[in-house]
């Protein structure tokens, strides 16, 4: 997998169990406020109903018993105020939505309310008649008796109402805890997955990073022991340290083959040196042999053999040189191979590690954007904090309106602080949901430091690596120059190797011809000569060649192998 799948793989997880809080937390919400709706448009108001009607009753009970004390129309109009009133409010809660129980109880609440009526009306009646009797009679037997059931289904509503008020009071209770619950589970996977992802990208990316940069500054200084880099991933990070260990291992083989072959220059030049000195040494006797055929023939024939035997050793040492001057070309042919192949592999590692720039910059800009998504979020936990805090002021209304109930709102009292504990619970779950983000934030912050000193590091590398190509083409150069020098030697002791031949056949016809040895003294000592001056030719050819062989040494003694 790549450092880009592994960083947006880790940030995708994260935005989602973000996500998954935050709509948690809604539905959770949504469902108080339903719950909380239910209660204060339902249930509380089918118990404000309840009140009203036991008040209803108590007051048009009250009422006919004073137009029976008192027959005063003010009480009779104060009687069908109430009768009206109660009518009201039996209409008002039988439009409301009911079970078969509540349906039940206003079934014998409107039976036992016709009856009232009618006995009321039967009670004004045999009153305004003078019937006194009669009219205490029935209100006693009939009205009051009427009456005192409706109360009965009154309280019993009052009472049922209460029980489901506490059925949902539990419910919402129940929800609360639960969304506090699952909210702390999730924000705890949250905070352990931005841990986890944290140690991962620091353990897959950021260490082996830190790892070859430092393999980086040892090869910059020279050091090439120290181990192989071990890194398991298959990423743009295993890659690069599988292709840096390639490049150690190669250029390491190349700084030795380069120091084992100057070890043999060195060696050939000092042979070839010494070659040279012996010609040298040959061509000086054979000048004074010249000189001696000059003085006199009687010692020609002398003169003529040491000659020969010195043009031998001049052909033996001119065939060391030849020899010599091949295997110095043939090692810098392969020298010059084994430069050219580690000036491709440094060109190959400056490549990878541009892959490795593009990819971290890539990074970069992943990390960018969760910043920006993380911001996103804050915003929509401050919506949410937003809502709890109108959710704890719809409490304190709620309370308010529960006070102002007196006894029966005792009920709806503690729905409101449940209500209100679950809005804090909320909001104390977006201000953990901030506090993670504000974590999230500032462990991306601490990546995206790593990721651009690990982007400053890589930049280092390449300018390593370019400096190090530098100087292999210094070594291509010196090389070629060096096989240069040589062809020009070969071609040297070639012509050397021609002038010898002549000298040979020269000391040859003195030595069959000894009487026109003065006569071919002339031509023997202008091959001398012309001998002597091929030879200093070569022998500063070879001062040059030790000296590139010098400069070549230390080149390669920079680095440890």
């Amino acid at each position: 997998m790549s450092i880009q799948k592994k960083i947006s793989l880790g940030f995708i997880t994260m935005i989602v169990m973000l996500l998954v809080i935050l709509v948690f937390n809604y539905n959770r919400l949504s469902a108080v406020e339903d719950a909380f709706d239910e209660v204060t448009k339902d249930r509380f108001e089918k118990i404000q109903l309840a009140n009203d009607i036991q008040f209803n009753l108590a007051a048009q009970g009250l009422y006919l018993r004073s137009y029976l004390i008192e027959g005063n129309d003010t009480e009779k109009r104060n009687l069908q105020i109430y009768q009206q009133k109660l009518n009201q409010s039996l209409t008002d809660l039988n439009s409301k939505e009911m079970s078969e129980k509540m349906h039940s109880y206003m079934s014998d609440i409107k039976s036992n309310k016709d009856k009232f009526d009618n006995s009321a009306d039967l009670v004004i009646s045999e009153y305004e008649k003078g019937n006194k009797d009669v009219a205490y009679k029935e209100l006693k037997e009939v009205g009051s008796v009427a009456n005192g059931k409706i109360l009965e289904s009154a309280i019993e509503i009052m009472d049922f109402q209460k029980k489901e008020l506490d059925e949902a009071n539990e419910g919402v209770h129940k929800v609360a805890e639960q969304a506090m619950r699952l909210a702390s589970i999730i924000s705890l996977l949250s905070i352990i997955l931005a841990i986890f992802f944290i140690i991962f990208i620091k353990k897959t990316v950021v260490n082996p990073l830190m790892a070859i940069v430092k393999g980086s500054n040892l090869i910059a200084t020279g050091d090439l022991t120290h181990s192989d880099f071990e890194v398991k991933t298959k990423d743009e990070v295993g890659q690069l340290a599988v292709s840096f260990n390639q490049m150690k291992r190669y250029l390491k083989e190349l700084i030795t083959s380069i120091s084992d072959n100057t070890s043999q220059l060195s060696a050939a030049i000092e042979e070839l040196s010494a070659s040279t000195t012996e010609v040298s040494q040959s061509a000086e006797g054979v000048s004074n042999s010249v000189e001696k055929t000059s003085k006199g023939s009687v010692d020609s024939v002398e003169i003529a053999k040491d000659s020969a035997i010195a043009m031998q050793e001049t052909a033996i040492g001119v065939s060391r040189i030849a020899e010599a001057s091949q295997l110095l070309f043939d090692h810098a042919v392969d020298t010059t191979k084994i430069a050219s192949e580690g000036t491709k592999i440094l060109e190959v590692a400056k490549q990878q590690m541009h892959v490795i720039s593009n990819s971290t910059n890539e990074t970069n800009e992943l990390i960018q954007k969760l910043t920006a998504q993380t911001l996103e979020i804050q915003k929509m936990t401050k919506v949410i904090t937003d809502i709890t805090d109108q959710t704890n002021l719809l409490a304190l209304n709620a309370a308010i309106e529960a006070a102002r109930a007196g006894e029966h709102g005792k009920g709806f009292a503690v729905v409101a602080e449940e209500v209100r504990k679950l809005a804090e619970g909320s909001k104390g779950s977006a201000s953990q949901i901030v506090h993670l983000t504000q974590t999230i934030q500032n462990d991306t912050k601490t990546v995206a430091s790593s990721i651009e000193e690990g982007l400053k590091n890589v930049s280092q590398g390449v300018y390593v690596l370019d400096n190090a190509n530098e100087s292999f083409g210094q070594i291509v150069n010196s090389v070629s120059q060096m096989t240069t020098q040589l062809e020009d030697i070969t071609a040297t002791s070639e012509q050397l190797s021609a002038g010898t031949e002549e000298v040979t056949a020269s000391v040859e016809e003195i030595a069959t011809n000894a009487e026109i040895a003065a006569m071919q003294s002339a031509n023997i000592s202008g091959a001398v000569e012309e001998q002597t001056a091929t030879l200093q030719e070569i022998n500063s050819v070879v001062q040059e060649l030790s000296q590139q062989a010098v400069e070549l040494q230390t080149l390669t003694q920079r680095f440890k192998v």
